[in-house]
This record gives C-alpha cells, sequence and structure tokens, in this order.
C-alpha cells in the first residue's frame, strides 16, 4: 500500500484531493513519530517496527565512510 493508493481510496469515499492529501499526510507523520518513540506500530494487517542501525563500514572512493541508518521491518498478520 502507497500514499497514493490510499489518497485515491480517500478519495473514493468522498474527500477531495487536498483533504486526501492532507490526511495521507499526517499518517505518515504520526507512523514516524511512533516509530521513533516506541520503536514498533501494530497496524490491523501487521506490524511495523523499527531496527536499530548496524555500525556498517565500507570504503566510498578510498576513505572509511560509516552508514548507520536505521531501517523499518514490515511483518503481515
Amino acid at each position: 500500500m502507497t500514499r497514493a493508493t490510499i489518497r485515491k481510496t480517500l478519495q473514493d469515499k468522498g474527500f477531495t484531493y487536498r483533504e486526501a492529501r492532507k490526511v495521507v499526510s499526517q499518517i505518515f507523520k504520526f507512523l514516524v513519530q511512533e516509530l521513533k518513540t516506541k520503536g514498533e506500530v501494530t497496524l490491523p494487517f501487521g506490524t511495523l517496527t523499527m531496527k536499530a542501525p548496524s555500525n556498517r563500514r565500507a570504503y566510498k572512493l578510498g576513505k572509511l565512510a560509516k552508514y548507520s541508518k536505521p531501517s523499518v521491518r514490515f511483518k503481515e498478520k
């Protein structure tokens, strides 16, 4: 499910394009905030969990670079 499909579904339910876009934006802001604070969000169709960043190292153009970006995993019910 993507932002566009959620927005289109809301439009089919009677929301205008702008209203649907604002609702979808708020939903994703809430999900990001909850993942940052709690590390897990349970939805009716699955669970989103925040995975701690790994301390990977790689050489990029001859210099040592650290990659420490957290990732989100989705597990279906």
